[in-house]
């Protein structure tokens, strides 16, 4: 588990995610209101994950799927959290 931000498609602007990668999925979770709780933000089926990008210096990876609109996008900030991501 990885604290990071997240991003896809909509909304466009980074959110603070909690990442959980489980063996079929990786789910990014966000606090979805004030009192505390967390929502699944998106959940990206690995079995789908076609192709893994890493930006400049390991702050950012996105994950593409093969399935239409599945785009996320994390940013870890740091280049070992998105090396023991990957």
């Amino acid at each position: 588990m990885a604290t990071s931000s997240v991003k896809s498609v909509n909304p466009p602007d980074p959110q603070p995610a909690c990442l959980l990668l489980l063996q079929s999925t990786l789910y990014a979770l966000v606090l979805s209101d004030n009192l505390g709780s967390m929502s699944i933000f998106h959940a990206l089926p690995l079995s789908g994950l076609q192709e893994i990008q890493i930006g400049f210096g390991g702050q950012s990876v996105r994950f593409l799927s093969s399935a239409e609109g599945l785009l996320l996008t994390v940013f870890s900030y740091n280049k070992y959290l998105s090396q023991q991501l990957c």
